[in-house]
């Protein structure tokens, strides 16, 4: 069986859309753990992980090249990841993962700015304004990251083998689509 690669906004239902395809599926799902697993595996603090992963690069990290060796160690820890089966990956790492391997399932969950800020509202009990704010915020990291990557919106299509509007679909039916 695949593994299936999930990327997903802030306050686009992904976790009920992930616990009803694990539920569906039997498979275990990681996420943030994989960066425990890398640190241990390389002696890195997971701080210094999570920020090779989407931070901007410091003065300092072009002199230490941190950043470049976190990013190394974070897909060894993909690698291994993907040598399993049968299970869900969410998160970032997502979009480290090459288009070359056919056995995993890359898949983008999106919905629109006003769907966002008002799920944010009813779950976060965020006013609009803060909603708006802080999901700016995340989305603009998640672009930087993206941009570096690929040159491209994180948003953008070709990047995943799936791309799931949120705000048009029930997690019945985004777990039915995955």
């Amino acid at each position: 069986m695949p593994v299936i690669a999930i990327f997903s906004g802030l306050y686009c239902a992904a976790e009920e859309i992930v616990s009803e395809v694990a539920r569906r599926l039997d498979f275990p799902v990681v996420g943030p753990e994989l960066l425990d697993q890398v640190s241990e595996k390389h002696g890195v603090p997971v701080g210094r992980l999570s920020a090779s992963l989407g931070a901007r690069p410091s003065l300092l990290d072009q002199l230490l090249h941190d950043r470049t060796r976190g990013l190394i160690q974070v897909k060894d820890g993909l690698a291994d990841l993907l040598q399993q089966d049968s299970l869900i990956y969410i998160g970032g790492g997502t979009l480290l993962i090459p288009g070359e391997i056919t056995h995993a399932m890359r898949v983008c969950l999106h919905a629109t700015m006003e769907h966002r800020v008002e799920r944010a509202s009813q779950e976060a009990g965020l006013n609009p304004r803060q909603a708006r704010k802080h999901i700016e915020r995340t989305d603009e990291q998640l672009g930087r990251w993206a941009r570096e990557l690929f040159h491209k919106s994180p948003w953008e299509a070709s990047l995943y083998d799936l791309l799931v509007p949120t705000h048009t679909v029930s997690v019945e039916e985004a777990a039915d689509l995955i």
